[in-house]
């Protein structure tokens, strides 16, 4: 397509792709158990399947909303929630490799009857085929390199979303058969008023260049590998081509679709960690599904979450030790107490930082740090 995808793919892509607007496909099937008989409660166990990837999901985070029932998913992919209540409950499921492409979560609700015996649950992310007849064009089968890349434009200096920049993906194609003019292949799109683009039809298989433009502003060139995936979630950041000063009330400055608000300088210095590419990061739109902080630090690459009578603790992965704790911009010495009471729906983003990652951080945040990483957690608090 032309200019990449149907409608340019603006708040569909957001909306449909991201959290847990694509509901996971569920296949249930009975069978007794005298035990969850007796308690009136039941067993949901089951299997997570990538269907992007035709693979088990092992190491997917299962969680039923607003229940503390949380589990990880074996090597096979299978999971097993004991003690489940009566009722209709809605299963949820992420994994950090879901997480690295924009996908934070899956969910889809589960009738649990009492004392009705095991519930047989399967759940799988949406097929390549079904995201591309969603986003893109309703075809029997898409074709084999053709690429998905979705995400948000936003203003460099104030974080905000920049609806109506030009989005264009470039890569080489041919030459003019000299022998000395590389040609390039684009795509197009136009972000929304939410700020989303997508463009579908890119080669899954080749370097992609990015670039976002309005006629005030644009983003460096960003380089990006969608690979056999064949989805990719890449933000862009405009920055003014020029340095004129624009206040908030310049009517100008409204209908290049960049909002000029203050940005608080916590967030400047994160937005430029991610930016740089350096260690994970998490924001605040992936923890809505999440019941506590143990949930989310589950699926940081790098971490061990272990859990004892309701309580759970971290470890850098492999180690006995706790990364150091950097709440707030301010670390913490008893890192276990700190996120007890800590709600995710006050977090405004998480950070972690080991081995050669942490030459990103300042100094202040690596005392202490050793092999077992930095930990960084922004809340509400902070200067956001």
């Amino acid at each position: 397509m032309t200019t990449g995808a149907r409608q340019s793919v603006h708040g569909a892509v957001l909306t449909m792709i991201s959290a847990s607007a694509f509901a996971c496909t569920v296949v249930m099937a009975e069978a007794s158990g005298a035990q969850s008989r007796s308690t009136g409660m039941t067993t949901i166990r089951g299997v997570v399947y990538d269907s992007l990837s035709s693979r088990m999901l092992s190491g997917a985070l299962v969680e039923i909303a607003n229940l503390p029932h949380t589990v990880m998913t074996d090597a096979k992919g299978r999971f097993r929630l004991d003690s489940v209540p009566a009722g209709t409950h809605r299963l949820t499921f992420s994994a950090p490799t879901l997480d690295s492409i924009g996908l934070f979560a899956f969910a889809s609700d589960v009738e649990a009857g009492r004392g009705d015996g095991e519930r047989e649950v399967r759940l799988a992310t949406p097929s390549f085929r079904t995201m591309y007849a969603r986003l893109c064009a309703p075809v029997a089968q898409p074709p084999r390199d053709s690429a998905i890349v979705f995400g948000t434009v936003r203003d460099a200096e104030s974080g905000a979303i920049v609806g109506d920049a030009s989005v264009v993906f470039a890569w080489p194609a041919t030459g003019d058969g000299s022998g000395s003019v590389q040609l390039d292949a684009t795509r197009r799109a136009t972000s929304g008023s939410d700020g989303a683009y997508g463009v579908c039809g890119l080669p899954a298989q080749r370097r992609l260049r990015a670039r976002a433009s309005t006629e005030r502003a644009e983003s460096v060139e960003a380089e990006l590998f969608v690979g056999d995936v064949r989805i990719a979630h890449r933000d862009l950041v405009i920055r003014p081509r020029a340095s004129p000063v624009v206040s908030s009330a310049d009517p100008a400055g409204d209908s290049a679709g960049v909002r000029v608000r203050a940005l608080g300088i916590d967030r400047v210095r994160f937005l430029g960690r991610k930016q740089a590419g350096k260690g994970f990061s998490l924001e605040k739109e992936a923890f809505g599904v999440h019941n506590e902080m143990g949930s989310i630090l589950m699926v940081v690459p790098g971490l061990t979450v272990t859990r004892d009578a309701g309580q759970f603790r971290f470890f850098a992965s492999g180690t006995n030790c706790h990364p150091v704790l950097v709440l707030d911009g301010e670390q913490t010495y008893s890192p276990d107490d700190a996120l007890k009471n800590l709600r995710p729906r006050d977090v405004m983003a998480v950070e972690y930082y080991y081995g050669p990652q942490l030459v990103t951080l300042p100094k202040e945040y690596l005392r202490g740090a050793a092999g077992c990483g930095v930990l960084l957690i922004w809340t509400k608090a902070a200067r956001w």
